[in-house]
């Protein structure tokens, strides 16, 4: 017989440098990076915690080598049919080309547009078990019960993705020596001006008395005239500065005294990599939508940062989960997740969040156990 993990929970350490594990992560994204974010940091995470470096089979491959995945370890899933790859069952996909064998199969994250399926994953791994094949969900699964790891924020959860994968000695982007505000919500969604213009107002009329005051926001946001009305109440003269163009908006020489502010439609999109430093040296509002992106607002800096968070219709319960747990209570209904003037001088303390939610913490006592067992069913089919 087996001996039981809990005899055997000790000497993982020792075993591992005996036993190479093979890890294969199946990613599927289904809309924006956050997906894929997921997975690259999940393979980060096992190659810093155990020494194991993973395959990643995914249908969005491009995306893995921009982030800085090395080619050799990670794969392309392709659609049978030639169809689009966007939010596939992995059962209509095959492999680009043959793998071997892997020890455990670790399918991260599943969106909220399906839940676990063994049968599935064995139309594309036959050998795929109970025993070698794990499920991820995508943060607060509204059936995270059914998953090896239910991700998110609440009872019985498992915890989100807080460590950063890159340094923690991000250097300033010289191109932003202005105090500035940071702000990467989705475009197209119904409330996407609505929200861009709560936060606006909110960090305009805190950082009024800067001389230079400046927005990052992404160029697919369109700055509106009622956002122009907003920020002109506070600030003498608005600019709006693209890759192609600086251009004055808005100028009012009655102001006692001149201040500016640019709305920096140049900054993005950035690297990956670049987004921590984005974030860490803006000032302490900041926006973001997506669980990865709020997962990198809170990882690396929650000692300093206030976030805002949009809400999309299908994150409600994460954003829910969120307002009471980090806490943050103006992210808990769309008229105030965006930003709000009476949020300007609430302080809650993000600390106490990492400790209790971080995956590190929370979920990865269960990676460590069932890495232990695979280790132990590897040495003793051996011998």
């Amino acid at each position: 017989m087996f001996p039981t993990l809990l005899k055997v929970s000790h000497l993982f350490k020792q075993l591992s440098k005996k036993v190479n594990l093979r890890i294969l992560i199946l990613n599927a994204p289904c809309g924006g990076y956050g997906d894929v974010i997921f997975a690259m940091k999940l393979s980060t995470y096992i190659k810093k915690w155990y020494g194991i470096t993973c395959i990643i089979a995914t249908t969005n491959k491009d995306a893995f080598i921009e982030l800085g995945v090395s080619k050799s370890s990670v794969l392309s899933l392709i659609n049978k049919k030639k169809e689009s790859t966007e939010c596939r069952r992995f059962g209509t996909l095959s492999f680009e080309k043959n793998i071997p064998m892997v020890d455990l199969i670790m399918v991260a994250p599943m969106t909220t547009n399906h839940d676990p399926s063994l049968r599935d994953i064995r139309k594309l791994l036959p050998y795929a078990t109970k025993l070698n094949t794990v499920f991820f969900s995508e943060y607060n699964h509204p059936n995270g019960d059914l998953f090896t790891f239910d991700m998110g924020v609440g009872k019985n959860r498992d915890g989100i993705l807080l460590d950063s994968i890159f340094s923690n000695k991000t250097k300033r982007m010289k191109s932003l020596p202005n105090k500035y505000a940071y702000l990467y919500i989705a475009a197209g969604q119904p409330d996407t001006d609505r929200c861009a213009l709560s936060f606006i107002k909110m960090v305009s009329k805190k950082y009024a008395n800067n001389k230079h005051f400046d927005i990052v926001l992404p160029p697919s946001i369109t700055i509106t005239p009622a956002m122009i009305r907003t920020v002109g109440k506070y600030f003498s003269i608005v600019i709006i500065q693209t890759k192609t163009s600086i251009k004055t908006v808005f100028t009012d020489d009655t102001k006692n005294r001149s201040t500016i502010l640019t709305f920096r439609q140049d900054i993005l999109p950035q690297p990956y990599k670049n987004i921590t430093s984005l974030m860490k040296y803006s000032v302490r509002e900041i926006l973001v939508t997506g669980d990865q992106s709020i997962s990198d607002v809170i990882g690396c800096c929650s000692n300093y940062k206030l976030p805002f968070y949009q809400i999309v219709p299908w994150k409600r319960s994460f954003s829910k989960e969120l307002s009471t747990y980090l806490p943050q209570k103006y992210i808990k209904n769309y008229k105030t997740s965006c930003g709000t003037i009476e949020a300007i001088s609430y302080k809650p303390k993000l600390r106490t969040f990492v400790k209790n939610y971080n995956f590190k913490y929370r979920g990865k006592p269960k990676l460590d156990l069932l890495l232990q067992f695979l280790v132990y069913i590897k040495k003793y089919t051996q011998d």
